[in-house]
Parts: C-alpha cells; sequence; structure tokens
C-alpha cells in the first residue's frame, strides 16, 4: 500500500481541521445534552469494539436532533503502537529515506516481534534505536552561545551528570536553575 501524498496529507489535515471547527461551533451555538459513559457498541459497527474505550461522550444537540460521538483517548494494542513508531519516526525525518526502506524492507513492517534469525532486521532496528538515544538537550544545553543567548551565568559543574549548571542572569528576571543532563531532562518527563 503507497504511503499518503503530501497533498493527500494536507488535505486530511484541513478536513480534521473542519470537522473540529464544526464541532466547537455547534457545542458553542448550540442547547445539548450529554452523557459519559463507556461505550462498548457503535452505530454501523457489528459487535462490541475491539478495544477498551473508557471514555465516550454521546452528545445530542436539542435545537437540531443532530446526535454524534465524542471519543476519548482508547487503550490500544501496544504492538500496534510500537509498530507505528518506525513509520512515523521515518515521516517525522528523524531517521534517513535509506535505514527506513531497509527496516520496511527487512523486518516487514514488523518491529516488536521480531525473528532472531533474521540479523539484517535486528541490525537496522539497532541503528534506529541509536537515533532515538540521542538526547539534543545535552549539546544544545550545555553549548557556550546558547548560554549566552539565554543569559546564563556560570555557576559550575554538576559532577554527578557532568552537565554545566548555571542560573538565569538575576538582571533579566527570576533565577532559574539550569541544567541540561539527559537524566534530569528525563526526569521532568515522567
Amino acid at each position: 500500500m503507497a504511503e499518503p501524498s503530501l497533498k493527500q496529507n494536507l488535505s486530511m489535515i484541513n478536513y480534521g481541521k473542519w470537522v473540529c471547527l464544526q464541532m466547537v461551533s455547534l457545542v458553542i451555538l448550540s442547547t445539548l445534552a450529554a452523557s459519559f459513559s463507556t461505550v462498548k457498541y457503535l452505530p454501523g459497527f457489528s459487535g462490541s469494539l475491539p478495544f477498551k474505550l473508557e471514555t465516550g461522550k454521546e452528545i445530542t444537540f436539542l435545537e437540531t436532533g443532530f446526535q454524534g460521538y465524542v471519543l476519548g483517548n482508547p487503550e490500544t494494542d501496544p504492538k500496534f503502537d510500537v509498530n507505528s513508531q518506525v513509520p512515523y519516526a521515518h515521516r517525522m525525518a528523524l531517521i534517513s529515506d535509506e535505514l527506513y526502506k531497509s527496516a520496511k524492507r527487512n523486518c516487514r513492517g514488523e518491529y516488536v516481534q521480531v525473528d532472531h534469525r533474521n540479523v539484517q532486521c535486528a541490525k537496522d532496528l539497532q541503528a534506529i534505536s541509536k537515533h532515538f538515544n540521542t538526547n539534543i538537550m545535552d549539546t544544545w544545553g550545555n553549548d557556550v552561545n546558547v548560554h549566552k543567548a539565554l543569559h546564563v551565568r556560570k555557576v559550575g559543574m554538576n559532577e554527578a551528570t557532568g552537565s554545566v549548571e548555571g542560573s538565569l542572569d538575576k538582571k533579566k528576571g527570576n533565577a532559574l536553575t539550569f541544567g541540561a543532563s539527559p537524566p534530569a531532562m528525563q526526569s521532568l518527563h515522567r
């Protein structure tokens, strides 16, 4: 199956924005009744849903009789989520075209449960993981030019992490601790 072109992607994005705008305008401009519940069945879909949908909001617009669903974040299959990371990395230009094509060819779209005998796939996935284990903040945050641009004055070196620590110049405003080591950055996102 061919990947969508840039024009198709843009038209899908524009359509998504249009649908979102329509829903928001209907919500703002109409009287509505809402009920919150777990959605197990949807019209037009035979049987129960193949995923657990913990948040669902059924909306009925009283004036127009328009009815629809606003869905939250369903629990998805972890295998599907991880397998989609490699194509996503390629679309976001985080990995090269050559590496993506090689991984796609050698792994046949399966990046989670890889056959241990498939050496080429393992090499491709190892090369891809190197791109994801690099922390751009380590290089950028410890660059002297960045410190000058942000008016960071040198306070010292953090021996535990090996990063430069500083604070914003007090003439510019509040003092702010500045450290750009990967462990420090990773702990912010946990």
